[in-house]
């Protein structure tokens, strides 16, 4: 499954560099009056250095998180193999690393319940143009959930300015016997966005027994998330 949301970030110009001031999710129908075309093709905007001044400027894009669960189980155990991958298409700036609240953490990570035990956990990400990002664990909590964080954008001055286009992330769901006499239970997915430096951490509300509203992030207002959610799991 996927889900795709339309972002619209409002920056300010001010000695070359950009502040961003607002970050939201469209809705339906102003996205079709602005034409979705228009979220696509942005990709080569803002490519050199911001030296004049404006104000209320905004910049569209997208950005996509696809949820896929493979059930490989046999007999009365249970593994189900879970990816998630997000993809952000336009909202490429020109950041300052230091002063620009936008360039703070991004957030990714599963939450499940049925009291799964959790193995073969990765996560991934590339830069625009191709070298891979670095990508941290945030947090965790054993049979439940666990969720990674990275740095959305990379600046040295003078040397490079990279965005995060791609991140993926995988964890192997199993219990060697079934618990939920035919019951079942969900997981989900979610990505959360930051427009300012964290100020706060992850608090996870899954447990073994109920996913919940899996997890967010504490503290930090300029902020918003999506998520899909897989029905169905036997445990």
């Amino acid at each position: 499954m996927t889900a795709t949301v339309f972002v619209e970030e409002t920056y300010e110009i001010g000695d070359g560099k950009i502040i961003i001031t607002n970050s939201r999710l469209l809705p339906k129908d102003e996205v079709e009056a602005i034409g979705i075309e228009n979220f696509e093709s942005l990709e080569m905007q803002m490519e050199s250095p911001i030296t004049t001044q404006a104000t209320a400027v905004n910049k569209r894009g997208t950005l996509t998180i696809t949820f896929s669960c493979y059930d490989n189980s046999s007999g009365n155990s249970t593994r189900y193999e879970l990816y998630g991958k997000a993809n952000w298409s336009g909202l490429n700036w020109w950041y300052n690393a230091v002063e620009n609240p936008a360039v703070g953490e991004d957030f990714f990570g599963f939450a499940w319940g049925g009291g799964f035990t959790s193995t073969i956990l990765y996560a991934t990400g590339t830069w625009i143009h191709g070298p891979s990002a670095t990508i941290y664990l945030a947090d965790a909590v054993p049979n439940a959930a666990v969720v990674w964080e990275f740095d959305e954008f990379l600046h040295e001055v003078g040397k490079v300015m990279l965005w995060v286009e791609e991140v993926n992330i995988r964890a192997t769901l199993s219990k060697n016997r079934k618990t939920g006499g035919g019951n079942t239970t969900q997981a989900i997915l979610k990505y959360i966005h930051t427009y300012q430096e964290p100020t706060g951490g992850i608090e996870i509300s899954a447990a073994p027994g109920n996913v919940g509203a899996g997890f967010v992030l504490q503290n930090t207002p300029k902020q918003w998330s999506i998520i899909c959610i897989m029905n169905g799991l036997y445990y």
